[in-house]
């Protein structure tokens, strides 16, 4: 006979089991959809990262296709989030042309995410925590929604995982090997996105003395080196990007003169957060915000009260997370959501494997009871990723007279034009032309720059200058124009 604990360990893990693949079937389905209906990006940033893996493809290239003000990094001609992104996407389409499939980031972010799902599948944990670890991960928003996308979200959210199981492995082995894994994955994520180097705070919980203290220490700040060095070098300053702006402002002001800004900017961060981004359209997402404070709350509360270890790891990341957002960025127009899913699905996976179960269901009922919402939305987005297969067709016309600056390429030595676009000339999002900027014309690279808010053309470095309307200004010859376009050569 069966005790009770066996009979509901033996129940719950057939339930789980159940939830999980029903989950799992529909996600199916759902990239199915995705493939079949042939999803194209929609947004800004996804053509960014397109265009970007489409020149590192195509002509081997890591400067950015595409950037705004012409602002590039200091070495390498990087764009904003440097230029990992090239490589990794690009050599994935360069594997995805070999197989005869069409290059998609989609694509390469659900084989990041399989990846990262077998690592738990086959991981060192009992198949209650594995399904549980599942079931979280398929019902969060951010998944769902940006299952259909060609933003990175699934990259940092699916490797996020990965880290929570090698934090798990460290703390309950202390074996040297998991934690020098642990750093070889931070290694190669800091490049995509810097934060990833709050996951080093997780490993002073570890500490047995003064020695290890120090250790850890050392370590946090050789990584903290590091991403002020690789945003120094490799990365573009954004032009309204806050925390350039910050270390712009130490530059030229004392320390003490900065703090006062910095001081309102938190204020008016914890205002946005909690209060004034309600994003009515999209409620999940505003409730999804307290939801990460509560459980971080808890997550601090149970690791100092029950002296775990682990769980305080978990909830000193999350922490250092969400306090750097109130601090260095801007928690608006979903940015927040994005930069705290890592933190999220790691906290609650380490939850999950310190059988933390009343608090993680919790967060399933949260996300089980929001899933509905989450799909309409997503539908209301994925209908419009459709409508741009519709879009390129019907625009054909407009993406020949912008490629019309290529009768004019000959009278150009350099092999390398660099093409300031007017602001209004192209749409940001929904842009069948910004999807397919022709990056090679004439035997010659094109990188292109946006005019972004504002912009001095008297300190523009341009080759061409592309504008919807007739421009008179000292350093601009007309070269020629079309139905669309005016064409310009910056004369010095």
């Amino acid at each position: 006979m069966l005790g009770l604990k066996e009979v509901v360990s033996k129940y719950a893990n057939l339930l789980l089991g159940i939830l999980f693949f029903l989950l799992f079937g529909y996600i199916l389905f759902l990239i199915y959809q995705s493939v079949a209906l042939h999803y194209l990006p929609l947004y800004s940033d996804e053509y960014g990262y397109y265009v970007d893996a489409k020149n590192f493809w195509l002509y081997n290239r890591i400067d950015a296709a595409t950037t705004l003000n012409e602002s590039y990094s200091q070495i390498g001609h990087a764009g904003f989030h440097g230029f990992m992104y090239s490589i990794l996407y690009g050599s994935a389409f360069k594997l995805f042309a070999l197989l005869g499939i069409p290059p998609s980031i989609m694509l390469a972010n659900l084989l990041i995410t399989l990846f990262a799902m077998s690592i738990v599948a086959f991981g060192k944990i009992e198949l209650r925590m594995k399904y549980m670890i599942g079931i979280l991960f398929l019902t969060n928003f951010i998944f769902i929604i940006y299952l259909s996308s060609s933003m990175t979200e699934l990259l940092h959210y699916s490797l996020a995982v990965v880290a929570a199981y090698l934090l798990h492995l460290l703390y309950r082995t202390g074996e040297r090997h998991y934690l020098y894994l642990l750093l070889i994955l931070l290694v190669f994520l800091i490049p995509f996105r810097e934060s990833w180097v709050f996951i080093l705070f997780g490993l002073f919980p570890l500490s047995r003395n003064w020695k290890d203290f120090l250790l850890y220490a050392l370590l946090l700040l050789m990584g903290l080196a590091a991403v002020l060095l690789y945003q120094k070098y490799f990365q573009a300053a954004f032009p309204v990007d806050y925390f350039h702006q910050l270390k712009s402002q130490l530059d030229d002001r004392s320390l003490f003169d900065t703090l006062t800004p910095v001081y309102q900017h938190l204020i008016e961060n914890i205002d946005k957060y909690f209060i004034s981004e309600t994003y009515d359209r999209y409620r999940f997402v505003f409730y999804y915000k307290y939801l990460f404070v509560f459980i971080m709350l808890y997550a601090i509360i149970d690791g100092l009260w029950t002296k775990n270890r682990e769980i305080l790891a978990a909830a000193l990341i999350s922490s250092v997370f969400f306090s750097s957002l109130l601090l260095l960025y801007d928690p608006f127009g979903w940015r927040e959501v994005r930069t705290l899913a890592a933190p999220f699905i790691l906290m609650a996976a380490i939850l999950v494997m310190n059988r933390r179960y009343i608090a993680v269901t919790s967060i399933i009922l949260f996300q089980l009871a929001s899933i509905d919402s989450v799909l309409e939305a997503k539908k209301g987005i994925d209908d419009q990723r459709v409508q741009m297969n519709r879009l390129i067709v019907e625009n054909r016309a407009l993406l020949d007279d912008f490629s019309g600056f290529d009768k004019y390429l000959d009278n150009f030595d350099e092999e390398e034009i660099l093409v300031l676009v007017d602001g209004g000339a192209i749409p940001f999002d929904s842009s069948p032309l910004f999807y397919q900027l022709p990056l090679r014309l004439s035997d010659k690279s094109i990188r292109y720059s946006f005019i972004y808010r504002s912009f001095d053309l008297s300190k523009s470095r341009c080759d061409i200058f592309i504008s919807i309307r007739e421009v008179e200004h000292p350093r601009l010859k007309l070269l020629g124009k079309n139905d669309h376009f005016y064409f310009y050569r910056n004369t010095l």
